[in-house]
């Protein structure tokens, strides 16, 4: 009974605890919807049947109802019934659907110790406001902290201050994600020094405050809205000791003809970031990424060279490395460097399909060839996405004896298919990386799939039975 009460699929559930003749079903324009039946209120032996049960409700989910006019009826009954009180005394979880006609003054009810996992959703200016009123109840317990939604207000910026100078009270939190910034918020992060994960947006280049420890922090996931030198101006305003993985992604625009484009980052500023991630000694997981979706329309982007990523080398522990979204101009030469510096790596993602490009020098496709020591030095390998073209050969290939290592390899990312494709190249492939399952770019499907089928034939000649490549 405790593990069925435990998480409530909704909260109907709890309703049908009550006796029926308190609610009534009411049609609404999205759903139907239950509502209180003034003249016959729960009794006291109705909600002694009730609290047996939601004492046992560990997680629970507060939606608003289709039409977002407030919370139903009937959870404002139980929460009015229980006044004062907490009607779930052992509540661990919450996720809330904020609304502005029901937010405080409900919601203070059931953000109360014991709770350790407040997720909050759609929430405005004036929510944020409320939010900040019932903090302090869970100031002692709280423990994962989610805030997003849209907050664009005249006061936006108070309210924002208001918000990080209440979480800076928060000294049990381990995981914060806050959708909401203002250059003060890395003050008030510094003293919560139990943090081990953190989702941080950046909408300003200005970042206050003197370099602070976190030492338990893990996990830095950064959305940038400004120029990225932001970026390196926060890490070097944070010790990180034990961090293990970082994510930055980076939303800039800019409107050209009416048309709204993504501003790549410059390479000045890059290095920048590079150089500071390159200090991240236990670093596993690094990846830079952008708006993949418009990433057609960006602006041109002046190419990376190879050798500004030559910092990360330092990076021995990397396991994944994932700079997509930048133009990166990488050859046949930069991979053996590479390839030595991170031993351990399980995906690496290095080539952005669309990128516009104006660049110093004139790279080849990297070609079949070009990837075999890959199997040798990164026999871990999960995913790779380089510049590769499969097609026809510059120079024969040897095709003859099997090589001696297989790569574990499950991803491969072609840059550009074209006939004819060489077999002698598709038969390599099928002795190098057996389980790879080939992908492509805006490449006509039967293209691909040719690849794979004529790919999976030469593995069964080779291994004399079938390798999962359509996995």
């Amino acid at each position: 009974m405790d593990v069925l009460w435990r998480k409530p699929r909704d909260t109907t559930h709890l309703v049908d605890l009550l006796p029926e003749r308190c609610f009534t079903w009411k049609p609404d324009m999205d759903c139907d919807y239950l509502d209180l039946v003034p003249s016959s209120r729960p009794s006291d032996a109705d909600w002694a049947r009730f609290d047996v049960y939601a004492r046992r409700v560990r997680a629970l989910s507060v939606e608003r109802y289709a039409r977002g006019a407030g919370l139903p009826m009937h959870w404002c009954a139980i929460l009015d019934h229980f006044s004062g009180g907490q009607p779930f005394p052992r509540l661990r979880s919450l996720f809330w659907e904020w609304t502005p006609d029901y937010g405080c003054s409900h919601a203070n009810f059931l953000l109360r110790p014991p709770l350790q996992e407040l997720y909050i959703d759609d929430v405005d200016a004036k929510g944020v406001r409320n939010i900040i009123d019932v903090l302090p109840n869970c100031v002692l317990t709280l423990k994962y902290l989610r805030v997003s939604g849209l907050f664009r207000s005249e006061d936006e910026h108070e309210v924002a201050v208001r918000l990080w100078q209440a979480l800076a009270e928060l000294q049990q939190l381990v995981d914060l994600d806050v959708s909401l910034y203002v250059p003060q918020a890395f003050r008030h992060l510094a003293s919560l020094s139990n943090l081990t994960k953190l989702h941080l947006p950046i909408s300003s280049a200005h970042v206050e405050g003197t370099k602070a420890l976190f030492p338990a922090l893990k996990s830095l996931y950064v959305s940038v809205r400004t120029d990225m030198d932001a970026v390196a101006k926060l890490l070097q305003r944070m010790a990180l000791p034990v961090l293990e993985r970082l994510r930055i992604d980076y939303h800039t625009y800019v409107v050209r003809g009416g048309a709204v484009l993504v501003r790549p980052p410059s390479t000045a500023h890059i290095h920048l970031v590079v150089r500071e991630v390159s200090k991240l000694s236990l670093l596993r997981m690094f990846k830079l990424k952008g708006d993949q979706h418009i990433h057609s329309r960006s602006e041109p982007e002046e190419a990376l060279d190879p050798s500004a990523l030559s910092p990360l080398h330092a990076l021995r522990d990397l396991e994944t490395l994932d700079l997509s979204a930048l133009a990166v101009e990488l050859t046949a030469a930069d991979i053996g460097p590479m390839a030595r510096a991170w031993p351990r790596i399980q995906d690496l993602l290095l080539y952005q399909p669309h990128a516009r490009m104006f660049g110093t020098r004139s790279p080849r496709d990297l070609q079949v060839s070009d990837l075999l020591p890959l199997a040798h030095l990164w026999p871990r390998l999960r995913e790779l996405k380089l510049p590769l073209r499969i097609g026809p050969l510059a120079a024969p290939l040897d095709d003859g004896p099997e090589l001696p290592v297989q790569s574990a390899l499950e991803t491969l990312w072609a840059a550009k298919i074209s006939r004819p494709i060489s077999t002698s190249a598709l038969r390599v492939l099928a002795r190098t990386f057996p389980s790879a399952r080939v992908k492509g770019y805006g490449h006509a499907t039967d293209l691909v799939e040719a690849v794979n089928k004529a790919k999976k034939t030469l593995v069964d000649e080779v291994y004399g039975g079938p390798q999962d490549t359509d996995s």
